[in-house]
């Protein structure tokens, strides 16, 4: 569950990180009809970003990305959370600390 406070500084971030870049980026959302959604897209699925205000992700967080990628080509996917280190689940969704949130971009960036 996200705590809603939280998610409009993600968001913030993300677009102040857009700015620092000079990219003319969309930032977006996904949802499916059932209400399932990914809390941030960028572009053309370049970069996907579900936020949780968890220290501990489990599958049930992951469910939003991963349903992603089974309806769309989605290059990149990741949680930002509360969890003290990144990490990478065995399909490739990257666990994102918050305090790494511009550093993780910074890295997206350079290798696209």
């Amino acid at each position: 569950m996200v705590n809603h406070g939280w998610l409009p500084r993600i968001y913030a971030a993300k677009q102040l990180w857009l700015r620092y870049r000079e990219e003319r980026s969309a930032l977006t959302y996904w949802r499916l009809a059932s209400g399932i959604e990914v809390d941030f897209v960028v572009d053309d699925l370049s970069l996907a970003i579900a936020a949780k205000s968890s220290k501990s992700i489990i599958g049930a967080h992951l469910k939003s990305l991963r349903q992603l990628a089974i309806d769309q080509t989605v290059r990149r996917r990741a949680i930002v959370c509360l969890e003290p280190k990144r990490r990478v689940t065995h399909d490739g969704i990257t666990i994102v600390p918050a305090s790494e949130l511009s550093d993780f971009l910074d890295e997206v960036a350079q290798a696209d």
